[in-house]
């Protein structure tokens, strides 16, 4: 399990990037392909995270929609919301760079925010 906070309760989560997947049997390709056919064997493979892993508080891998950031899913019966805070935020409204910033993120991603 990979420690993600330095905060009084470290986030315990179950790592499932590509040396965990080729582990498993599971061909990576498939795993990461970002269709509707493959969500049935990563919600099998939550569960048995989940179910395997009693300590963890949820999962980290590899984004398929941006290759250079990780996606966390964390489990809601293992941890309290109120453990999670913001630390960092940005209002569009005060801050003038915030909306360039959600431009420039939403073109990477294919889309347009109109004002």
């Amino acid at each position: 399990m990979i420690s993600t906070l330095e905060t009084a309760k470290d986030l315990e989560l179950v790592p499932q990037f590509t040396p965990e997947i080729k582990g498993w049997g599971i061909d990576p390709k498939a795993f990461f392909m970002p269709s509707r056919s493959a969500y049935g064997n990563c919600r099998t493979l939550g569960y048995r995270a989940w179910r395997d892993n009693t300590k963890a508080h949820g999962l980290i891998w590899s984004s398929v929609q941006d290759s250079g950031a990780n996606a966390i899913l964390l489990f809601g019966d293992r941890l309290d919301p109120r453990c999670l805070v913001v630390t960092s935020s940005r209002s569009v409204r005060t801050d003038p760079t915030a909306l360039g910033d959600l431009e420039t993120a939403g073109q990477r991603a294919g889309w347009t925010i109109a004002k």
